[in-house]
């Protein structure tokens, strides 16, 4: 396609030619075509000619290109958005269409609140109870003569106790002393009356545990094939726990040789070389070693 322009004081005129052939513009004007559409970004949709943003309590639906109300069980406080947020410590389904907060999440009764069937209305707990849930239908008491300032406490917190235990200890209601949490239980926050369980199989190198983290397998990982195998320490990728041995024994095939990859150590940091990692010809303890390292 060749073109060529020719320009004077009062006009402009220009020539075409392709594959040989010459060509002539048309002269008309270009308008747009009414029936086209302003494209909108997504969170927004066209409502007389202008692009607006969904707005609170709503999302953008990609299919319809519309904006819809947020479903019972979930709330949005931005605009613009493309999903609603789910509520928390809540029951899936209730609260109202449209929720602009979190508040209008549900009907449930409020932390600190209580009712015969944990729906709304609620009364507050009275002094020297507490309720950290949603939806409950009692209070939980302080116990041993202990109260709280007001009605509605959310905590064991909110209970007058005589000493503030530190996180890794619970409030011992019977003796009034902070006792540690034991091996296997942690707890992460202060002046509380009980610790948390370490899930599964996992548990603490010793108590007064103040994080989940703390909470380690203290099995040996493996995953052996018939020509191919991979070994772990106990809590990979965490740390490993404290006082574990590992024994693996790789028995290969007559005529096969073993080739085996470390792509990476991190041993404790000691000065004795406590722990380490040796491979030995057999399960002897005298027989001779071909790797060690600490």
């Amino acid at each position: 396609l060749y073109l060529t322009f020719l320009a004077n004081k009062n006009y402009l005129s220009c020539h075409f030619r392709f594959e040989n052939k010459d060509l002539k513009p048309i002269k008309k004007s270009f308008r747009p075509d009414k029936n086209i559409k302003e494209l909108c970004k997504d969170g927004m949709q066209l409502l007389n000619s202008s692009c607006i943003g969904c707005t609170f309590g709503t999302f953008y639906n990609k299919d319809t290109q519309k904006c819809h109300p947020c479903p019972r069980g979930t709330y949005q406080d931005m605009e613009g958005q493309l999903s609603c947020k789910e509520c928390p410590n809540r029951l899936p389904g209730s609260g109202v269409e449209g929720a602009t907060m979190q508040k209008q999440c549900s009907e449930l009764c409020d932390q600190g609140t209580f009712s015969a069937s944990g729906l709304k209305p609620c009364m507050p707990c009275q002094v020297g109870t507490f309720q950290p849930d949603y939806g409950r239908i009692s209070c939980i008491s302080c116990g041993s003569g202990l109260r709280t300032r007001d009605a509605g406490s959310t905590g064991f917190k909110d209970c007058t106790f005589r000493i503030l235990c530190d996180a890794g200890h619970y409030y011992n209601i019977s003796a009034h002393t902070c006792s540690k949490c034991g091996k296997g239980f942690y707890q992460t926050q202060p002046g509380q009356d009980f610790c948390f369980s370490c899930p599964g199989k996992t548990t603490t190198d010793s108590d007064s545990s103040v994080s989940s983290d703390d909470c380690k397998d203290r099995r040996c990982g493996q995953h052996m094939g018939d020509y191919f195998g991979v070994l772990e320490s106990p809590n990979y990728p965490g740390n490993y726990p404290v006082n574990v041995d590992c024994v693996w024994k790789i028995r290969p095939e007559k005529r096969r040789r073993i080739l085996i990859i470390i792509p990476k150590i991190e041993l404790g940091d000691e000065e004795d070389c406590g722990d380490r990692i040796i491979m030995r010809k057999s399960k002897s303890l005298q027989s001779q070693s071909t790797f060690e390292t600490c």
